[in-house]
């Protein structure tokens, strides 16, 4: 390990609300928030959303360090265009980035088709940082064939976490995706649906076992996310568990 203090995904305690931002000023806010009124567990920092000069200065990782050492896990993602984010240059070109957080923040999310993945891979020092792979899907939900050899895949690429995350058109795209968290599996899974008709599985499928549901501080950044504090107040509702973990502190 490069550095000390990474809080780590509890995934032991999942489900998990990690609260996306998505600007410098926001990320200044959680760092100065009191702890008794964060409605998540951990934060995603969207460094694709940060204008060049922020991404290229130091004070997004000197920030998500303060979050760190104070026990707050931090998953940096540099989303590409082609899988619903902003990040527009060379997938290649987000390395740099990634090396600053390798050993110094608890997580770091890229997308199972990036050509750094592998590379990631090798980098990491052990026993740091975790590797979410995550997939994207903003037209469809795919067969729960295609979605299970994705899965397979991802383990056998060596990820920490899968992500899977497609798009709800109908009920039986969510049953196709309940299906996924259904089977035994030998990974943590995190299952998402977006759009409208997708809302409710960030509340229902981790009651079903998907370890992270994505909520907003600043501003969605994928169709259909709510708010952190709707997440938190709607799986206390939902899962007694969740809720003696979050009132217990």
């Amino acid at each position: 390990m490069s550095d000390s203090g990474l809080a780590q995904l509890p995934i032991k305690y999942a489900p998990l609300v990690v609260g996306v931002v998505t600007s410098l000023s926001a990320l200044e806010s959680v760092a100065a928030s009191r702890e008794s009124r964060r409605s998540y567990d951990a934060v995603e920092l969207r460094l694709d959303f940060l204008p060049e000069g922020e991404q290229r200065s130091d004070r997004w990782i000197t920030l998500c360090r303060e979050l760190e050492e104070k026990g707050i896990p931090v998953i940096l993602t540099i989303r590409l265009d082609r899988e619903g984010g902003r990040w527009k240059k060379d997938d290649l070109a987000r390395k740099p980035f990634f090396e600053k957080a390798l050993g110094r923040l608890s997580a770091v999310d890229i997308e199972l088709s990036s050509h750094l993945l592998a590379t990631l891979m090798d980098m990491i020092p052990d026993g740091s940082t975790s590797l979410i792979g995550s997939y994207h899907n903003f037209a469809r939900t795919p067969s729960l064939m295609d979605l299970r050899l994705t899965v397979t895949d991802a383990r056998k690429d060596g990820v920490d976490i899968v992500k899977i995350v497609t798009t709800i058109k109908t009920g039986k795209d969510v049953e196709t995706l309940a299906a996924l968290l259904a089977k035994k599996r030998a990974l943590p899974l995190c299952v998402i649906g977006m759009g409208p008709k997708g809302v409710d599985t960030r509340f229902s499928f981790p009651t079903l076992g998907s370890v992270l549901t994505y909520g907003y501080i600043d501003r969605p950044t994928a169709p259909g996310q709510t708010s952190c504090d709707e997440l938190d107040a709607g799986l206390r509702g939902r899962l007694p568990l969740y809720r003696a973990r979050r009132e217990a502190g």
